[in-house]
């Protein structure tokens, strides 16, 4: 790896200022003072002239590392690197006032807390560092809990995005737990709500539409892909059918002994069932549909489709192969038999270059 560039004297003259700046307290955090450094010295070299020394392009994360280390000396002297006696008295007097009932949730007594420190100090400190100072200083009073527990107004406001999560209105989980939030007035962060969704659909057997499939969707997908395997069954989209109506059915029963009971019972589309079958037997090595030879009636339908196919299969407009593999798909299912559109074209292209080579 090769060794990283001195610092030229442009660069540190740069640095230094920057930590002048993040001493008398212009910068929140070391982080925003490197940022502003690593802008600063873009315009350096942009305006570099050919004899001035090099400003090489630093990284932010080489810029962030140089300016602790020039500001190990005086990092206890930064604002706020310490806790200080005033700090924790106001967050004592929130976490009383909070315990008291004055505040709605601890959010709103976070926020009170963090305009006051705003108003009386030289610089603010961020909302989650004043969130987790008023945690901290609780469980040193004695404390050992400040969060209470969800409310049944609460509960009732979660149960209802939940249900309606389950019936699809939301993509995922994330757009239900934004809603909620709002719902809820701040009472909760997004952060608890996402957590609390997650929880509940992930303890409830009911799936989501976008979801990974359940334990007992993923039986039942097992249990028609082995029908294939073992011949009751002609192809994987028949048990990709058969097995939506078996994963409906016992969705529709669980839906109706769930708590949440969702109005539209939960089902998955088609083509997810089909893509896990398909899936299930690629990982277990499972045997698809029997490859049965074409009967004397197919070859005679199919040989009319191939000599027409021949004749017109210069002219593109009529998308020839598409036609002819269409047309015998369904010549074949009015006499009975079952092909697919894919089986019909290969017997078309195929049937097709061998007549080419018998006529030269």
């Amino acid at each position: 790896m090769a060794r990283e560039p001195d610092w030229s004297g442009p660069e540190l003259a740069v640095i230094k200022r920057v930590v002048g700046s993040l001493r008398r307290g212009e910068f929140r955090s070391i982080l925003a003072a490197a940022r502003a450094c690593q802008s600063e010295l873009r315009k350096v070299r942009a305006r570099r002239r050919g004899a001035e020394p090099t400003v090489y392009t630093r990284s932010l994360e080489a810029i962030h590392f140089r300016i602790r280390m020039e500001t190990r000396n005086i990092y206890a002297e930064l604002p706020f690197r310490r806790r200080q006696p005033g700090e924790v008295r106001m967050v004592r007097r929130y976490v009383w006032a909070y315990l008291a009932g004055r505040y709605a949730s601890l959010r709103a007594a976070t926020v009170a807390c963090a305009r006051e420190f705003s108003r009386q100090a030289r610089r603010p400190r961020p909302f989650y560092g004043v969130y987790w100072m008023m945690h901290s200083t609780a469980h040193a009073m004695g404390i050992p809990k400040l969060k209470s527990t969800w409310t049944p107004k609460e509960k009732r406001v979660l149960n209802r995005y939940l249900q309606w999560l389950f019936e699809g209105r939301y993509n995922n989980s994330h757009e239900a737990a934004r809603d909620c939030c709002r719902a809820l007035g701040g009472s909760r962060t997004y952060k608890a709500v996402r957590h609390a969704i997650a929880t509940r659909t992930a303890c409830s057997a009911l799936p989501m539409w976008h979801g990974c499939l359940r334990s007992h969707e993923q039986r039942l997908v097992e249990r028609h892909a082995l029908m294939v395997h073992r011949g009751q069954l002609s192809d994987w989209l028949v048990a990709a059918r058969q097995c939506k109506v078996a994963i409906d059915r016992a969705n529709q029963r669980l839906a109706r002994t769930a708590g949440l009971k969702p109005r539209c019972p939960p089902s998955r589309p088609l083509g997810s069932i089909h893509q896990a079958i398909l899936r299930l037997a690629h990982e277990r090595g499972l045997r698809g549909p029997r490859n049965l030879r074409w009967t004397a009636t197919e070859n005679k339908l199919a040989a009319a489709w191939i000599r027409w196919f021949d004749r017109y299969r210069l002219v593109h407009r009529l998308k020839p192969l598409l036609q002819a593999s269409e047309g015998l798909e369904n010549d074949l299912a009015d006499r009975g038999f079952q092909r697919t559109v894919g089986a019909c074209r290969a017997r078309v292209g195929i049937g097709a270059r061998r007549l080419r080579q018998e006529m030269r």
